[in-house]
């Protein structure tokens, strides 16, 4: 405790000092996260190329930390003013510009059609309107060089007051960039507030979707495209099983219903068995003599939805199923109070049961395969990982826990799983190997959903800086990227920026892991993770009720789901009793 108390004491008694490097990291941070990739590009070939390699102090910068420091300048301008009853220092009128970024040149250094850069405009340099000479430019830049500069990791020339004597070459001195563009442009930056960064307005794909023909009030449970067929996509409901063959806008889709045994049924569970088979989970209605009684199904569809087979007719209520391609097993869990865990074998002739496990006074209600021969499971106050030895189910970790846990992830490049409670306000990480738990709580909102980024070995982990992403959205619009080996440390935050407020209800990271996409009610919103920006790239939105209906005020329940193809080319969001495809431009 003394030590502590000591380091707090010259924490306190020591001013920061800001360094020439810290000022340029910075700034070379902001543009980043402003979307402004190729400016912070060209200012790392000026200054060091990766700073983040090279900057020892990189670790200590918080996302938006020049935003939050001008902020707090500006929070201490105001408590100076009104103590002094002086006039503000810093003033930039009501008007601070246009929404959006309008960028002279695209991200490789080349002109957009039509845009004249500032440095090529009309407008004369030199005096009575001649341009000033090529040798009048070399001199005064010559002057420059020669004249004092500080050094790379000096300290900056600022007096006590945050004000130093100013050197700055007027515009006619100074020599145009090689790269013209835009200023960042802040639609928010006022006193005690958080800021919202907005570059490049996102590109509308409202006409590059198509919205696909479904029944009305028969609600859409789950959405899947075929793992190898890209334009294959499947969609299950109440009653209602159909095939799509989705290609370009223009091409006319077509769509094949699938016909499933009885009239009335849910579907509870889907997942794709190969290029053109499925196994779906029913449940069928039936009429008794006192009353309507569930009956669960396990159904094989094959060649392409033109021929099924019911391969379990007594599975009962069926929530969780799973197939292991490698190991051609499907996982399947089902019961109500007690859990029964059931692993199919499939072979050219369709699935038989290899074995099965009651698990008495045990609820699962979410699983996941590890590998070929171990899952990992979560339910009432537990989480397991079983293996099966010898056509066995055996338990081979078990962890007790004071949580139902609702639904879980795996990421088997890192061996973590996370898993979310039942109220959807904890999010949970284990380390399968060490066993180690930690726990997010989000006490003013509720996850919507949670997604590791794909990688496709351990050495991806190397080439994305040492982090392993895992996405969550929240009921409050947000989506936050954390690093699972640091955890929990919240590296970016995503926002769908506008009027009003977008809850985003599910997310989705494309096959590549490049871009991710989330969901809900009327929008939907494609960031690329790779450019640290906080702006989505690319906006769908109907507001036209006669093409996208929304829920009635205080409705809930309506169940959406959003998937993304097998080359992240396009994607299907589906809402209640309506479904749409999103294409990437």
């Amino acid at each position: 405790m003394a030590s502590a108390s000591r380091e707090s004491s010259t924490t306190a008694s020591t001013r920061e000092r800001l360094g020439s490097n810290v000022m340029n990291y910075l700034v070379w941070r902001y543009l980043q996260e402003a979307g402004f990739a190729m400016a912070a590009e060209w200012l790392s070939k000026e200054w060091h190329l990766h700073p983040d390699e090279v900057m020892p102090f990189y670790r200590h910068v918080k996302q938006n930390q020049l935003i939050h420091m001008v902020q707090d300048a500006l929070f201490m301008d105001d408590i100076r003013a009104r103590g002094s009853r002086d006039k503000h220092r810093y003033f930039f009128g009501d008007d601070h510009g246009p929404l959006y970024a309008v960028p002279t040149y695209d991200i490789a250094g080349e002109r957009k059609p039509g845009d004249v850069p500032r440095a090529q405009s009309s407008t004369p340099n030199g005096v009575n309107g001649t341009s000033e000479s090529s040798a009048s430019r070399k001199n005064k830049q010559k002057e420059r060089a020669n004249s004092h500069r500080p050094v790379n990791g000096d300290a900056m020339d600022l007096d006590e007051n945050g004000y130093g004597p100013s050197e700055q070459a007027s515009e006619v001195d100074s020599p145009a960039p090689a790269v013209q563009e835009v200023e960042p442009l802040l639609n928010t930056l006022t006193i005690t507030d958080s800021s919202v960064v907005a570059a490049e307005k996102p590109l509308e794909i409202l006409s590059s979707s198509t919205i696909l023909p479904w029944p009305d009030s028969f609600p859409i449970a789950r959405s899947d495209w075929s793992p190898v067929q890209q334009n294959a996509l499947m969609v299950a409901g109440s009653n209602t099983l159909r095939l799509f063959g989705i290609k370009t806008p223009e091409d006319q889709v077509q769509a094949l219903d699938i016909e499933l045994a009885g009239n009335t049924f849910e579907i509870g569970a889907l997942c794709w068995t190969g290029e053109a088979s499925a196994a779906i989970a029913i449940t069928e209605s039936l009429d008794g003599e006192s009353s309507e009684i569930e009956s669960g199904k396990l159904v094989h569809v094959t060649n392409w939805g033109h021929e099924s087979d019911v391969f379990d007719s007594m599975t009962g209520t069926v929530f969780a199923l799973r197939y292991n391609p490698e190991a051609k097993l499907l996982l399947s869990l089902s019961g109500g109070t007690a859990t029964t865990i059931s692993i199919y074998k499939q072979s050219s002739s369709g699935f038989s049961l290899l074995c099965a496990k009651d698990l008495e006074g045990t609820s699962l209600y979410d699983t996941v395969w590890m590998n070929e021969t171990q899952f990992i499971a979560c339910g009432t106050n537990i989480l397991q990982i079983c293996e099966i030895v010898d056509a066995v189910i055996t338990v081979k970790q078990k962890q007790e826990m004071k949580k139902s846990w609702f639904q879980i992830k795996y990421d088997p490049v890192c061996d973590i799983a996370a898993f979310v409670d039942e109220k959807m306000t904890a999010l949970r990480q284990y380390n399968v190997g060490s066993e180690d738990t930690k726990t997010q709580s989000f006490t003013n909102t509720q996850i919507t959903d949670f997604e590791f980024q794909p990688l496709s070995n351990d050495s991806s982990v190397a080439e994305a800086g040492g982090r392993r992403l895992l996405a969550t959205s929240t009921d409050d619009g947000v989506v936050q990227l954390w690093d699972v080996l640091q955890p929990f440390t919240c590296v970016h935050r995503l926002q769908v920026y506008g009027e009003g407020s977008v809850y985003l209800n599910k997310i989705a990271w494309s096959p590549d892991g490049v871009w991710l996409a989330g969901a809900g009610i009327e929008t939907v919103a494609i960031w690329n993770t790779t450019d640290e920006g906080s702006q989505a790239k690319a906006l769908w939105q109907c507001k036209d009720e006669d093409r996208w209906k929304s829920p009635p005020d205080g409705e809930s329940g309506w169940v959406h789901d959003l998937k993304w193809d097998l080359k992240g080319e396009k994607l299907v969001y589906s809402l209640h009793d309506q479904a749409v495809v999103v294409r990437l431009p």
